[in-house]
């Protein structure tokens, strides 16, 4: 069983799997830290995996702003209630920023509020983060930024195509062709001691 996504995903495929094998992608939560494998190298258990690490990502993301826009003083930090840790208000910060952490809230979302928190300073970026809405709502994101002249970068290649200007992409087709190679080659039996998870750290690049 594949479980993709934020932890729900791998909590409904455990308590459905049973004994059966889990090749999890997990993003934005730590499945060492929340107790899912006992580690990345060795994870025990019946389950394994690919782990990417939002925050690296986050300042990241926060970097490429930086050195795309080396005048800009103010940053936008979108965020929601599956993202909250990546606005990453210390990075920017320690890269000249004076950062705005910006919830979205609302049902649905609303984004026009949000945005307009950096009315005050037009022409100043944003950061949007990977989770579940922004991805689904890129459409509309990027009609208002477009509209607002705001500068910004995301998290999926997908939101670029829909008006967002650059983004720090995790290659979600590679991670997930990983978890199908890794699924093909989990043993017959339930424990996988030597079946290592992977980190995320070593598959990043950027699309422009």
């Amino acid at each position: 069983m594949i479980a993709a996504g934020n932890e729900p995903a791998l909590r409904a495929a455990r308590a459905a799997a049973g004994a059966l094998p889990i090749v999890f992608l997990a993003i934005d939560f730590d499945p060492v830290g929340k107790g899912y494998v006992a580690s990345l190298a060795r994870p025990g258990g019946n389950i394994t995996g690919i782990f990417v690490h939002p925050l690296e990502l986050a300042a990241k993301r926060i970097e490429l702003v930086r050195e795309a826009l080396p005048q800009a003083r103010h940053l936008g930090l979108i965020w929601d209630a599956s993202s909250r840790d990546q606005a990453a208000a210390a990075a920017g910060k320690s890269l000249g920023f004076e950062p705005r952490r910006i919830e979205v809230t609302g049902q649905p979302p609303d984004y026009a509020a949000a945005f307009g928190q950096m009315a005050d300073v037009p022409g100043e970026p944003m950061v949007i983060p990977s989770g579940p809405i922004f991805l689904r709502d890129r459409a509309a994101i990027g009609r208002l930024l477009l509209e607002r002249h705001i500068p910004s970068i995301g998290a999926f290649r997908e939101i670029v195509e829909a008006g967002v200007a650059m983004s720090s992409v995790s290659i979600w087709r590679v991670f997930f062709a990983m978890s199908r190679t890794l699924s093909t080659k989990l043993p017959k039996v339930p424990s996988l001691p030597s079946c290592p998870s992977y980190s995320r750290r070593a598959f990043i690049w950027q699309s422009i």
